[in-house]
């Protein structure tokens, strides 16, 4: 099963705070960046490479690469 990771950028400082795995039957959960962004109504954000986390990339759902925050699948 899919994990999804919310992620905090402070400063340009990378945090994720909270993980879980996602249940089917709940419909804001999402299994990838795609459908998790439809179900919200948002556009899809180009992915942020990123290395040395459990994620490889991650989409940002507010403010920018240097404060903000977004999600990531792995």
């Amino acid at each position: 099963m899919t994990t999804i990771y919310h992620i905090d950028i402070n400063g340009g400082l990378v945090t994720f705070h909270h993980a879980r795995a996602p249940r089917v039957a709940d419909e804001w959960d999402a299994q990838n960046a795609k459908q998790y962004f439809a179900k919200r109504r948002m556009t899809k954000p180009s992915a942020i490479v990123v290395r040395g986390w459990p994620f490889e990339k991650m989409y940002l759902t507010h403010g920018n690469e240097t404060n903000g925050a977004a999600v990531a699948w792995a």
